[in-house]
């Protein structure tokens, strides 16, 4: 718009120049033709100033937005900058440097075999003579993709760098002089018996990419004293520590949800242990025969113990069982003969056979307030048999069924039942009026 009235006005300087030239009155047009001029020159520069001023005004607009882009941009790449730091620091929590130093061995010290399925070599044996080695990350221009190294009594120390490979089935098994194995973030999987039979291994740190270890995998390994599942790992297989008679400091998984069948059967060197929030299953056999296993932290929220769970756990004094709990299997306390009291819960209906079998020194115990029955009995015994010490047991009048021998070999026993006392010499009148056979 200021460019057009600026050329309007030009156009008329040059009319009014014209008519002049044409017989116009020369003194009015020497007057007036330098006012006409000064005016215009005065008019189009005041014009033009504006219109830079107006373009300098949108630069200035656009100004921050570039700014803020810029900005953007370095937070953008300052965030780049920081996150292999983090990166970093995460890789050295999980990957620590092997405690002895290896050797890459050369390849015909290896016997391996290509897997198509892995689109890589299979380690499947070492026969050099150092003992301390280094898996080699590739063989001949081939990627090693799992290790599964037969029985050798050489090799005591293996580091693993290849955060890609495979810990199979059987990975180790029965490598009984191995004393120490590290391997990188990155491995997911332990698999079944990855290391069973590695009696003499002492030193493994589990990285927290590990998110299943397998059945067996650490089956038999006498000489290890500690270990840690990190919270990357949700499953834990059956046996998976069965006889790790050196293993006293057990750290598991907060995302654990079951204590799987015979995970510490035999671990006598276990004292204390706790158990995660998220625990809802002590399965079959879980910590039998931990013969100095003292005390166990059960969490809120369990809902079943399993058959035989904490049988022949001699040292055991005490045990809280939270309400939660609506299933104790057969067997779970029993001969446990160092057990003095325990806490059930008030949700269970049932008794089952031989529960307290053996538990010899217990004094103190209550009956859930709403139980049904106290199991049947076999050829072991019943559910309180030779509970030796146990002078008072009172039963809710909800208890519909107890079967006969449930308190046998009890003689220091007087059980209460609707108001009635029972003792030794005459619980069969107590069997004859709870029991449904």
């Amino acid at each position: 718009m200021k460019k057009t009235k600026a050329l309007m006005i030009a156009l008329a300087a040059v009319i009014s120049m014209s008519m002049t030239a044409c017989g116009a009155k020369t003194d009015d047009a020497s007057a007036n033709l330098p006012e006409t001029t000064q005016e215009q020159t005065t008019v189009a520069a005041e014009t033009e100033k504006e219109e830079k001023s107006e373009e300098t005004t949108v630069e200035e607009n656009e100004a921050p937005e570039t700014t803020t882009e810029e900005t953007e941009a370095e937070e953008t790449t300052a965030e780049e900058t920081t996150a292999p730091e983090t990166t970093a620091e995460k890789v050295t929590t999980v990957m620590p440097q092997p405690t002895v130093e290896t050797v890459e061995p050369a390849a015909e010290d290896f016997d391996y075999q290509y897997d198509a399925t892995l689109k890589g070599l299979v380690i499947i044996r070492y026969n050099g003579k150092s003992p301390a080695i280094r898996i080699p990350e590739e063989i001949n221009g081939d990627v090693v993709r799992q290790v599964q190294i037969a029985i050798n009594n050489t090799i005591t120390y293996v580091e693993i760098p290849n955060s890609d490979i495979i810990i199979g089935r059987d990975a180790f098994k029965d490598n009984a002089a191995l004393k120490g194995i590290w391997f990188p973030y990155g491995v997911t999987e332990i698999g079944d018996f990855a290391f069973s039979g590695c009696k003499d291994l002492e030193e493994i740190i589990i990285p927290d990419s590990v998110t299943k270890i397998g059945n067996d995998a650490f089956h038999g390994c006498k000489s290890l004293q500690n270990i840690v599942i990190p919270d990357s790992v949700t499953t834990l297989g059956e046996n998976i520590f069965v006889e790790c008679l050196s293993l006293e400091n057990v750290t598991l998984s907060s995302s654990l949800t079951e204590i799987p069948r015979n995970a510490f059967s035999k671990c006598n060197s276990i004292k204390n242990i706790t158990l995660p929030d998220n625990i809802k299953k002590i399965d079959a056999f879980a910590f039998n025969e931990c013969k100095n296993l003292e005390s166990i932290t059960v969490p809120d929220g369990i809902e079943k113990i399993g058959k035989s769970a904490f049988a022949f756990c001699e040292s055991l004094k005490s045990f809280t069982m939270p309400d939660s709990v609506k299933t104790l299997s057969y067997g779970a306390f029993i001969y446990c003969s160092g057990l003095e009291s325990i806490k059930l819960s008030n949700n269970l209906k049932k008794i089952e056979m031989n529960t307290f079998n053996g538990c010899t020194s217990l004094t103190e115990i209550n009956m859930p307030e709403n139980l049904l029955r106290i199991d049947r009995t076999d050829a072991m015994g019943g559910a309180f048999y030779g509970c030796t010490s146990l002078r008072t047991l009172e039963l809710p009048d909800t208890v519909k069924y107890v079967y006969s021998n449930s308190f046998g070999d009890c003689q220091a026993l007087t059980v209460t039942y609707k108001g009635v006392e029972y003792n030794y010499s005459n619980f069969d009148m107590l069997y004859k009026l709870l029991d449904d056979n």
